[in-house]
């Protein structure tokens, strides 16, 4: 879907811009996109009212920017190709370029601790092989946000104790020399 005001792309489904509130129009101009994986066109597919572009080779998926975090709210499994056999465990480490903007993007662990790595343009969504759509939703539905949410407030319970103690430890530092200055003085006065 395409906004009628400012020209940007939305995985929407309420009908407005989520950039700008503008009314959105169903977009036709959108050109096939080049498999970052293997390279084969991809076919457009909607599921659950967004519409992504999967790789009928290879079964990657590309989601605009917005349009995985709606896929994973809405529950829905990206469909496979079931000719293809089973799914390849260790997909290339090589950095793929974006099918939108041809720049390499950036490989990422998904919420820095899932364990899944999916390829992320920062300007135009990401780019998941087949298979890491579905270890994100069991992610997700083990408890997974939960646990990320948790190590974040201990991470932050963590900084905040180190910081308290490098208070103290500077705080004892000024003492510590304001009392070695003192003993200097006043063993240099008791001599007098």
């Amino acid at each position: 879907m395409k906004c009628v005001e400012c020209g940007r792309k939305s995985a929407s489904k309420i009908g407005y811009c989520m950039y700008c509130g503008g009314e959105l129009e169903q977009s036709n101009t959108d050109p096939i996109l080049q498999c970052p994986g293997c390279k084969d066109p991809m076919e457009k597919k909607t599921i659950a009212g967004i519409t992504i572009d999967v790789c009928p080779s290879c079964n990657g998926s590309w989601f605009d920017r917005g349009e995985l975090e709606e896929a994973l709210i809405q529950g829905e499994i990206v469909p496979q190709n079931p000719n293809l056999g089973d799914i390849e465990d260790s997909p290339s480490q090589a950095y793929r370029n974006c099918p939108r903007c041809t720049k390499l993007m950036l490989r990422k662990n998904y919420k820095q601790y899932s364990g899944v790595i999916i390829d992320v343009c920062g300007a135009h969504g990401c780019y998941l092989d087949a298979g890491e759509f579905e270890q994100i939703s069991q992610f997700i539905q083990s408890g997974g946000l939960e646990r990320i949410e948790k190590r974040k407030n201990e991470n932050e319970l963590l900084a905040s104790n180190r910081e308290r103690t490098n208070q103290k430890h500077q705080r004892v530092m000024r003492l510590h020399k304001r009392r070695s200055v003192y003993c200097f003085f006043a063993g240099f006065f008791d001599g007098f």
